[in-house]
């Protein structure tokens, strides 16, 4: 009977050890598991962080683009008028040559009607006078006219790419016609920078392409935009692998939006 007792107590005690142990791994468990969840909550917690910053710049953004379009509708407004000024002066002027060519008309009909009497002589050389002067009038209004037509026409051309790169702005996207370099390459912050900004058409949160031999080599989101730069991120490649940019690489508006 004692034997038995003494098997019986040896089993208990081996069932106890053996229910420690197991006790004591699934204590390290969830040990490990609830470290791994405050790492994880951590992790979330500078995410969302992130997320914020990135909402409230990419709000300023949008606050900035609006004031820069507003600022760019008023130029487009005072440059139509200048525009209407123009073909106003346009208009004037060639309502001056017609007078002035009516003029020539009656001096040249004048100067056929005059005899060779040398009592009208003086008239004759008088009127062959005027009618130097007025050629001379008209070619110099000729010349005046030429020039106020050129100041037309290149208005109109910037007011119709002003027109182009305000479109564009409000979709989100530079204008078709940008075409600038990469300034300077900070591959280990993944941004570059480049030589055109607001005044060549470049568009904060829009897409560039990157040129290398006319092909599409690397892709950039624009972040911040000043006057005559800008600055972009380098959206990392679909394999994973980005291409080295380089200080001079061509940098146009994404081929796909245009």
């Amino acid at each position: 009977m004692e034997k038995i007792f003494g098997i019986l107590t040896a089993v208990v005690l081996v069932l106890s050890v053996w229910i420690g142990f197991k006790n004591s791994s699934k204590l390290a468990d969830q040990k490990e598991a609830l470290t791994s969840e405050e790492a994880r909550m951590k992790s979330n917690e500078a995410e969302q962080k992130d997320v914020k910053a990135k909402i409230k710049a990419e709000q300023e953004e949008i606050v900035t683009l609006e004031n820069e379009n507003q600022k760019a509708g008023e130029e487009l407004v005072a440059l139509q008028g200048e525009i209407d000024e123009l073909k106003s002066q346009v208009s004037d002027k060639k309502t001056e040559l017609e007078s002035i060519d009516v003029k020539v008309a009656a001096a040249n009909e004048l100067r056929e009607q005059i005899s060779d009497s040398e009592d009208l002589i003086e008239q004759v050389e008088s009127t062959q006078n005027k009618i130097a002067q007025l050629k001379a009038d008209i070619e110099s209004e000729k010349a005046n006219l030429e020039s106020v037509t050129q100041s037309a026409e290149q208005a109109e051309s910037v007011l119709a790419e002003k027109s182009k790169i305000v479109e564009f702005r409000s979709t989100g996207k530079s204008a078709p016609s940008l075409s600038t370099t990469v300034r300077g390459v900070y591959g280990s912050w993944g941004f570059v920078t480049l030589n055109s900004g607001n005044a060549q058409g470049v568009t904060p949160g829009s897409i560039l392409d990157v040129l290398r031999n006319g092909e599409v080599v690397a892709k950039l989101k624009v972040t911040t935009v000043e006057q005559n730069r800008s600055a972009a991120d380098i959206i990392p490649g679909e394999s994973g692998v980005n291409i080295a940019l380089r200080s001079g690489d061509r940098v146009v508006a994404e081929r796909s939006a245009q």
